[in-house]
């Protein structure tokens, strides 16, 4: 008989379920499974069970997802795009946290692997993350390409956009030193 850590995921759960089988009717189950459950029963507790999360924190972590994803989305909304400043973007209630009962305390306390993104190499918390979603998403350049139906295009421009494959660079181009030149 294979060791206990040997099953895992469907294989351990389809043991499990004959060991009741045969618990509730020995009958229920082949004559091989019967000898086999007659010397052998799987552990009393399975160490390998995830530890289930808090509802509070699934709550927040939740609530963190659907921020970040929510600045991906609707970020373009408060972008400032009108250069004489005229006018304050409104924006869009799902851009704020409150929205999604978290707090600026809660985002910091939640780690930045919730969310996969090239703007996510440096953050150390959701906080971080999200800050660099708004600097993307809502600054003087809006991205949306929520409209795009195909995965893939929709995938490669958020992943263009997030990665800064067509932004200007940090340092940029002196006019005058290019006109003297």
């Amino acid at each position: 008989m294979p060791a206990w850590g040997d099953f895992t995921g469907l294989n351990r759960g389809y043991v499990l379920e004959q060991y009741e089988k045969y618990r509730r009717d020995p009958s229920s189950v082949d004559e091989a499974t019967r000898e086999l459950f007659q010397q052998w029963t799987p552990p009393a507790s399975d160490v390998d069970e995830p530890v289930p999360a808090s509802g509070g924190s699934l709550h927040k972590a939740v609530g963190a997802v659907n921020l970040a994803q929510s600045i991906r989305r609707y970020g373009h909304l408060a972008a400032k795009l009108d250069p004489l400043g005229l006018r304050k973007p409104l924006g869009d209630p799902s851009l704020s946290p409150e929205n999604y009962g978290i707090t600026e305390e809660d985002l910091r306390s939640l780690p930045a692997s919730l969310i996969t993104s090239p703007l996510c190499a440096d953050a150390t918390s959701m906080s971080d993350v999200v800050e660099a979603f708004r600097r993307l998403y809502c600054s003087t350049t809006g991205y949306d390409y929520a409209h795009v139906f195909v995965p893939e295009e929709r995938r490669w421009l958020r992943q263009a956009a997030e990665c800064g494959r067509f932004r200007a660079p940090d340092d940029p181009i002196d006019p005058m030193a290019l006109l003297d030149r």
